[in-house]
């Protein structure tokens, strides 16, 4: 029961920690993106780590919620491996999870470490998809049970592909596939996402 209301104050803490930055940081957000289905919104705001002190990494912060009212705040830290390598983009990093979860009703927090990747179709001499450059992207991030509170309860969030198009210099639009699971016992699974989805991007 007392480390239940420890992974609450923390998932409080860490909404209102989440609404405060995102506040400070809007003016000066590197992008925002939102993507949604028939049974999920999730919105991402992204930006360079030197906010928090980290040099060269990427920072992302971000709400997931479903219609079943499970909410879930996360942040994603994540550096670049493969700099400078056009048409690949490679990443790896860690992403945290304060999960308030509602069938079981549960608070979960969890860390899972990750990678993705990036491809850009070569399109560019093609005389009308030129003007609209395509990226293929996938990424896998996975928190065992050891990194997780709870019993034996492991996280899995796995965008199995996603093609993204560049609308503008500043707009982006996408579609894909993407997984996203508290796995637990046999049977005692929560899936949060297991559909296609779409959604947009903003750079600024």
């Amino acid at each position: 029961m007392k480390m239940r209301h420890v992974q609450t104050a923390i998932w409080q803490g860490w909404t209102a920690n989440l609404l405060m930055i995102v506040l400070v940081s809007v003016a000066q957000a590197d992008s925002i993106e939102g993507s949604f289905s028939n049974d999920f919104g999730e919105l991402i705001y992204s930006r360079d780590a030197g906010l928090i002190g980290l040099k060269d990494q990427e920072l992302a912060i971000g709400l997931f919620l479903n219609e079943d009212n499970n909410v879930i705040p996360h942040f994603t830290v994540s550096t670049e491996v493969l700099k400078d390598k056009l048409p690949i983009q490679f990443a790896i990093g860690g992403r945290g999870y304060f999960a308030a979860l509602t069938e079981p009703d549960d608070d979960v927090v969890g860390v899972a470490f990750g990678a993705s990747g990036r491809y850009k179709l070569p399109f560019d001499r093609l005389p009308v998809l030129g003007q609209f450059p395509i990226h293929i992207r996938s990424s896998i991030y996975f928190a065992p049970a050891i990194t997780t509170s709870g019993s034996d309860i492991e996280i899995i969030d796995v965008d199995f592909v996603r093609g993204e198009i560049e609308l503008t210099p500043r707009i982006h639009g996408f579609a894909g596939v993407r997984l996203f699971e508290f796995d637990r016992d046999p049977g005692d699974d929560t899936l949060l996402d297991s559909i296609i989805y779409g959604g947009a991007s903003f750079t600024f």
